[in-house]
């Protein structure tokens, strides 16, 4: 079975063009890739796509300046966002305008 999930680490903090396959090795991420109809992507991962704060991801959200993500799912009694490549197209349009 494919993959559904990039997994990704950056580097270094300077170095936004090197991803590393080591991001995301906690359960939530192994359960997401096995989710069908992927590529899905946490926030700490959109994070890093974008090249913002998660804190600052977060607040856009909460604060309606963007549309939650397009699907999410509750695994061990936690509720996970999954972001879709539209929904990071969406993000990086909005950091670009701001």
């Amino acid at each position: 079975m494919a993959e559904s999930v990039v997994l990704l680490r950056r580097k270094t903090v300077r170095d936004r063009r090197y991803p590393v396959v080591n991001k995301g090795r906690s359960h939530f991420h192994k359960l997401i890739a096995k989710l069908p109809d992927g590529p899905y992507y946490t926030v700490s991962q959109v994070e890093f796509l974008v090249e913002r704060d998660l804190k600052t991801i977060k607040r856009w959200i909460r604060s309606g300046k963007i549309d939650p993500p397009s699907k999410h799912i509750r695994v061990y009694g936690e509720l996970v966002y999954l972001y879709t490549p539209e929904d990071v197209e969406r993000f990086r349009t909005f950091a670009d305008s701001r």
